[in-house]
């Protein structure tokens, strides 16, 4: 269930924490490579995003990011051989090129104001809320179909990036114990998962790497009895 506290109002009984309070409604969800927990604490895109975990609400939005990001790898494809490419061409690099956008927090709590009304936030907790929440970004216009194939309206979409503390990646767990850190009791840094983007060298003959460094600490659970 640590995914609610993060992505969605959808249950009123189990609602996010103050600092996904705005994040919950935007349109796409990230992790990110930060390293610096205390930095990471408002959301501010100082890092490279990871899609190690990467959430899609059901927007129009969350459709021209994605088609955006089809859009760029069609592109890649089609302007170089395969050949040519290296590990360096791969779909989180891409991702990376166009996910940008600008800082709309405040303008974004006025948006939601009437869905946060709508799950019973009263306006003592929209402060909260609004001085608490992870930092929400808005792209430039983008089309939620393929161009050149279809035609259709360009649109923005949100976007936010997940906390290092509860989506860590292999050095915060590894290396830096984020999952003992101070306050790790807390709801809004309890684990919810650990992700590795990338597994070079691993086959079913002889597994080791990220794979297996997941073993060794009780976090894969996917192999077969």
């Amino acid at each position: 269930d640590g995914w609610r506290r993060w992505m969605t109002w959808r249950d009123p009984a189990q609602r996010p924490v103050p600092e996904a309070g705005l994040i919950a409604l935007a349109d796409v969800l990230v992790s990110t490579d930060e390293l610096n927990a205390q930095r990471d604490v408002v959301g501010v895109r100082s890092s490279e995003l990871n899609t190690g975990v990467i959430y899609f609400r059901g927007t129009k939005g969350s459709l021209a990011a994605i088609q955006r990001w089809r859009y760029v790898m069609l592109r890649l494809s089609q302007s170089r051989s395969k050949e040519s490419l290296t590990e360096n061409d791969n779909d989180q690099s891409l991702f990376n090129q166009f996910m940008h956008g600008s800082d709309v927090t405040a303008g974004f709590m006025k948006e939601v104001s009437g869905k946060l009304k709508e799950a019973g936030v009263t306006e003592q907790e929209r402060t909260e809320i609004l001085s608490r929440s992870r930092r929400v970004y808005r792209s430039a216009p983008s089309e939620p179909c393929i161009p050149v194939i279809q035609k259709c309206d360009s649109v923005t979409f949100t976007f936010a990036t997940l906390p290092v503390r509860p989506f860590l990646g292999g050095h915060m767990w590894f290396n830096q114990g984020a999952q003992t850190m101070a306050g790790h009791e807390l709801p809004q840094h309890q684990p919810v998962n650990v992700h590795f983007t990338f597994q070079f060298g691993d086959t079913k003959a002889y597994p080791h790497g990220k794979r297996q460094r997941a073993r060794e600490a009780a976090l894969w659970a996917v192999d077969p009895p």
